[in-house]
This record gives structure tokens, sequence and C-alpha cells, in this order.
């Protein structure tokens, strides 16, 4: 219960507002007859009180025109911490926002203000960490005599006395630094410049840096997002002004202004602003850039949301004793440990990058891809590796078909994102309409109702991309088809290594005619070995990606299988050919290649672990006998697809393959697009390597396709969808769906 008289001393007369730890009252000092504010601590966690404590010694410490004076502190006579500071008739720069926004002059005046107490502060060696409207007063209304009010969370920057635990996130959102949202250990200054910039931004334009319906999405966009330019949507705020608030706001905080006083320094060589208004209302000044060329792209991330329970995401280990205390953080702590544990295998084979968010949920952003397929299948293979570490987990992929501006696009994408999160069962990948689109028929996914889901991959070796749940015919490739069959037919009968090379553009078709000659040469009575191969763009040019891949096909290796049983399924493999006195050492220099390391190993593994050139001749040897031995047993066709994306070390091999088993029943079938000759000049050509150029699709073949999709369509229609379509195979499958 609140004593009328605190401490005996301040008469409280009404209740002024309340907060996160206190509510504030109107008071009369009865030693003085003053009117002052006192502050009265609600919460009864010791943490709370040790934080209202320091509140009071932080403040005490502050005598600034800029700063609300500090009058006393102490505890009530019923045991109710309580500060007292002086009285203040006005508003607060939100009140006056909801109402009016300042001249460009006046909000630079503001900053200035604010930015002097800062200064202060920071000297001292004190972070406010929670500037934004609300605590900036405006005594009578007047920007010059702003104050800065609430130092309930500000921290000290000698670290001394740290009342929050690591990883915990305290602040506004929407005016908080990134790095506030990260828990990072040591918050400095930039945190403060960060927030100021916010709210410059927000004086400036009508609006604020970032927007979103649900706290979840706002925080991800602090972290994700890049703000806006002033400009961009008040083109009437001068260059200067603009150039001060990006340096304010920049998410890096090695390249944001390092405090205050480098944000007053910058502020003073403005000059002269006139009495121009940036912003005309609370909604005003919402131009946005216009739509360019080199900004129609794709961004997509994937959502985690919370644990369901903690149990889950601990394992049944005892957590460790710095962990947070309570159900909640024991449950967000779990989760992360989890998904850590995996970060690097997300950076490293999908290109992520992972963002924690304070409620447990994870946003994981991906990188750009020139083509949306290739966006939308990095994306799908990141969320399955997520579910493998987080399975009760739900889990959505969304994706923005394009950006108006540097930050727009990836905004909306978030929004999406966290609107699908909510209905999303634990353990499900929920897809967004665009994503499930964008995935052909490796990805297995299915509807619930009208909302599709990610079920699983699978193996890109015989299957067939459908149109509209049908398989869609194969025309318009006779001449390339059998250039193909030929090639392979003269490999056989005449022992001979073939290499050959189909280039064509991307979505042209040169998946759908490696799939035919596959199916075609699976049914001739040699009953050859077809090995597949192929990296996407994550692993573009890691060291054997592509040799690695076939390997693993060929031994049935699946990821996420023990390393024992990953040997045991490539020793097998080798032996079925191999003789038995070349068998371990094959084995062992494959799985070199292949990531499936043997421990120990054999002397000569061993010594060839320490000398980079043994360990080159031994793995080219390794796979010479290797593939020597199954082309003594059958012929053999190795495919690998997408070898613009391939390394040198895989070419490298097959060269020397080609060369040594020139003798052998041996085709080497690779597929690419046209920059594979920019990236691997002349591959092959010393070993008489066959080219195959896939053009664009006849206008014939394309109606063909329209019409075995659509049935009875409007010619006009179909002229139409023929003529856009260009000839490319995957877009005029696109213009079908749509």
């Amino acid at each position: 219960m609140i004593e009328r008289v605190v401490a005996g001393r301040f008469h409280l007369l009404a209740e002024a507002g309340a907060g996160g730890m206190g509510t504030v009252y109107r008071a009369r000092d009865l030693t003085t007859g003053a009117t002052v504010a006192v502050k009265i601590l609600t919460g009864r966690e010791v943490r709370e009180a040790q934080r209202f404590d320091q509140e009071a010694s932080i403040l005490a410490g502050l005598v600034h025109p800029a700063i609300v004076r500090y009058i006393t502190h102490g505890v009530a006579d019923n045991g109710a911490r309580y500060i007292a500071m002086e009285w203040l008739d006005g508003e607060d720069l939100a009140t006056r926002l909801a109402r009016e926004h300042p001249t460009i002059a006046e909000t630079v005046a503001m900053a200035r203000r604010t930015a002097e107490a800062l200064a202060y502060a920071h000297r001292a060696g004190v972070v406010h960490r929670d500037i934004k409207p609300g605590n900036l007063f405006l005594p009578a209304g007047a920007l010059e005599r702003l104050k800065v009010l609430d130092f309930g969370i500000a921290r000290l920057t000698d670290n001394t006395r740290k009342l929050t635990r690591t990883g915990s996130v305290i602040g506004t959102p929407g005016y908080m630094a990134p790095e506030l949202i990260r828990g990072a250990r040591d918050i400095t200054p930039r945190a403060d410049v960060f927030s100021l910039g916010c709210v410059m931004f927000q004086c400036l334009t009508g609006r604020a840096v970032f927007e979103a319906e649900a706290p979840t999405a706002l925080l991800a966009k602090i972290l994700l997002v890049e703000p806006p330019r002033v400009r961009e949507v008040a083109p009437q705020v001068p260059v200067a002004v603009d150039e001060v608030v990006a340096r304010m706001l920049a998410k890096d905080p090695a390249r944001r202004l390092p405090d205050a006083a480098a944000v007053l320094e910058a502020l003073a060589a403005l000059g002269p602003l006139g009495d121009g208004r940036a912003a005309g209302g609370a909604r005003a000044g919402l131009a946005t850039a216009a739509l360019t060329a080199g900004e129609r792209r794709i961004a997509c991330v994937v959502i985690a949301g919370p644990s369901v329970t903690g149990e889950r995401r601990w394992g049944g280990d005892t957590p460790p004793a710095a962990a947070p205390a309570s159900d909640d953080e024991l449950v967000i702590a779990g989760q992360l440990r989890h998904l850590l544990a995996i970060e690097e295998d997300l950076v490293r084979q999908h290109g992520a990058r992972v963002h924690p968010l304070p409620d447990g949920s994870v946003v994981v952003s991906l990188p750009e891809q020139e083509r949306a397929t290739d966006q939308a299948v990095r994306a799908a293979r990141c969320a399955l590796a997520m579910r493998s570490a987080l399975p009760g987990v739900a889990l959505v992929v969304s994706t923005g078909q394009g950006r108006f501006s540097a930050w727009s696009a990836a905004g909306a994408v978030i929004d999406n994102g966290i609107r699908l999160l909510r209905g999303t069962p634990p353990g499900a990948i929920r897809l967004d309409d665009v994503a499930a689109g964008l995935l052909d028929a490796r990805f297995d996914v299915r509807r619930d109702g009208t909302a599709p889901y990610l079920r699983g991959e699978r193996d890109a070796f015989g299957v067939q991309r459908q149109l509209l749940g049908k398989e869609t015919l194969f025309v318009g490739r006779g001449r390339e088809m059998s250039m193909l069959t030929n090639l392979y037919a003269g490999t056989v009968a005449e022992s001979a290594a073939t290499p050959v090379l189909v280039i064509g553009a991307a979505g042209v078709g040169k998946s759908r005619l490696r799939q035919e000659l596959i199916e075609w040469v699976q049914r001739q009575p040699d009953r050859a070995e077809v090995m597949f191969g192929g990296v996407d763009a994550v692993a573009a040019g890691a060291p054997f990606a592509m040799l690695a891949r076939a390997i693993r096909r060929a031994a049935g290796i699946v990821d996420g299988e023990p390393i024992e049983a990953r040997r045991e399924k490539l020793a097998a493999r080798v032996a079925r050919h191999v003789d038995l006195e070349a068998r371990e050492r094959v084995s062992e220099f494959l799985g070199e290649i292949a990531d499936v390391r043997f421990d120990g190993g054999s002397e000569a593994l061993r010594t060839a672990r320490g000398s980079p050139q043994l360990m080159g001749d031994g793995m080219r040897r390794a796979f010479e006998d290797w593939l020597a031995a199954e082309c003594a047993a059958h012929p053999v066709l190795l495919v690998l697809e997408d070898l613009h994306w391939g390394d040198l070390g895989t070419v490298s091999f097959l060269d020397g393959a080609l060369r040594h088993l020139h003798d052998q029943p041996l085709m080497v079938l690779a597929l690419a697009r046209p920059e594979v000759e920019e990236r691997f000049p002349d591959v092959w050509t010393a070993r008489h390597r066959q080219t195959v150029r896939l053009g664009p699709l006849s206008p014939r073949a394309a109606e063909l396709l329209v019409r075995q999709a659509l049935g009875a369509i409007d010619e006009p229609l179909l002229a139409r969808l023929v003529e856009r379509a260009d000839g490319n195979a995957f877009y005029l499958e696109e213009l079908i769906r749509a």
C-alpha cells in the first residue's frame, strides 16, 4: 500500500504516470513547499530494487540543465523505495509528435539539447539505453528547455555494477540499437546515438524508422533491415541532415558516431537550416523511392518460433548454473544452445546468418541469389537443417518478390513470416505461397487446406518436375537427345572415355534433358552405373564438393548419419568392385574427398595428412582406381549438375581420370550455364570434349507445353504466353502457374 506521506517529507497529491519499475506522483515537499515528482518502486524482485537504487545513484551524480534534477532518494517507512526529483510542467516529445511535428531547425535543436545531456552522461560513464520521445520532456512545451528523463535502465560503462544478465534485453522496441537486442555484453554510448537517431528520423519524416504489427517482427527488422534514409521519405530535408542521421543509425556500432559529443560536432557543422517543416503530420512524407532494375531482387528469411517447452530444448540435461532463472529464459537459452550448435553448418552450407530474438524466436537471413528458385531452394534446405536441430519448433520460410528500396521488401518479408508463424504448429515448416511456387519436385510440399508445408527433400536424381500436378512433356529437344544417346552408345561400343558439356541459360531445360538421358541409359541392357554429383550456389567453389556428393550418393550416405555408419557404407561401396589389397587405401582416401574421415587410418593416410602434395596424389589415385574398377564391371555415366558452380579440384581429377581411363566405357556429362566457359576455359578440350548447346525452346514446343498444362486455351492468350517466355522453359512454366 502506498503511504500518502513518504518518508515524513513528501505528501503525494496525484498519480502522474507509471513505468516499467515504478509509479510517479506529483507531490509537495513539506520541508520547502515546492512541488516535486516522487517515483516509487512497485516491483518486489531483488533485481528490480537493485536497479532502482542504481537509477537513484546515477541520477544523483548527474547535474546538468538538460537532465531532470535529483532531490533525494531512500526507503519509506513501509519499505518502499522512492526517488524525488524536480516537478516539470509541460509535455513529453511523444505527446508533441502526436499533435504536430517540429521544423527541421527545431528537430536539430532538440537533438542538440538531448546530445548535450547525453554527452555529459557519457563523460560520467553512463549510457541511458532508453532514449525515446516519451523520455524527452518539454517544460512549458519549449524544445530549448528539453530535459532527459528516466535513467532507470541506464548502465555504468566501467562494468562495476551490471544488473542485467548478458543476453537479456531492456529498452523500448523501435528505438533500441541492434546490439541491445542481441544482448551484447558491453553496451557503449553508441547505443544512445542510435536511439537519438531514431527520434530525429521520426521528427523529420512523421514515421518511425521501423514499424511492424508484432514486437517480434519489429525487433527482427532492427536487426536485419537497413534503415531508410531520411530523404527517401522526406525529400525536402537537407542532404547534410540526412547524412548525420544515417551515421547515427548505422547498424554496425563501429560505423556509427561514437558518442553524443560526436553528434554535437556533426550537428554544429550543419549551419543555418531555416524554418522549413519536413513532416506535415503524423503520417506525412511517405514517399517511396522508385523501383529500379537493380533492385528487383528476392529477399528470403527462415523464422523459428519459440520452443514449446524448455525440457525438450535442454534435452534432459541440467542447465548450467549461469543460466537464466525463469522458465521462459530457460526455454530460450536451451533453444539457442541447440541452434548455435549448428550455426557453423548453417553458415557453411547455406550462407545463413543467425539472429536470435529476445522471445526465443530466431530469424535466419540468407544472401541474395541471381535466381529466385535458387534463393527458395537455399531457404528450404536451411529450414530442414534447422528442424533437425529443433524438432519441436515451428518454422516459416518467407519470401519477398521485389523491393522498392533497400529496406522495404525485407521488412515485408519479416512481417509476413511472423504473421504465418502464429498459425504454424510445432515441428512444421510453413511456406508462404511464393516460396511454395518456387520449389520444384525435389521438395515434398503438401497443403493443409490452403497452407503449404515443407515435409522434406527428395534426391534430385530421378525427380521429374511437375506442372500443375502433372509431369510435363519432353518437347523441343529431340536433336540434342539424339546427340547424347549416340555419344553414350559410342562410349560403350568403343570403350572410349567421353566428356560431354551441355551449355544453356538458366531455366532453358538442362535438367530435364539430363533426366531424360539418365532414364534412357537405365533402360539399356548394359546395366550402366549412373553417378550423380553437383552443388548449389552456397557451396560454389568448395574443394571437391561435386566429387564428394557423387561419392556419398554412390555409397548411400545421408546427411546427419553417424560417422561410423558413413565409414561402413563407403567401405562397403568400395569393396563392391575394388581388389581386396587396395580397398583400405581407396576407402580412406575417398573418405578424404567425401568428408568421411577415418580416425587414425593407415600409415599412408597418416603420412599424407602431413603433406598437401601427398594427400592430393593419394586422393587422385584412389579416385581413379575406384572409377577404373567400376568401369571394368559396367559402363559408368558420371553426371555433374551446375558445373558453373564447380571447383577446380573436381575438374582436375576428372581431367586426369579421362586421360588415364581413355580406353574405358566412361561418359562424363556436365551441365552448366554459359558462365562455365569463363570459370573453366577449355575444360576437358584436350580429352576431345563434345559440346551440346541448348538454345531457346521453339514456339511450337512452347505451345505444346501450354496446351498440355491448360488444355483448351484462348489463342491470343496462348500466343502472349509463348511470346513472353521467349523460349525459356522455366519461365514458361511459371507463367502457366500464374
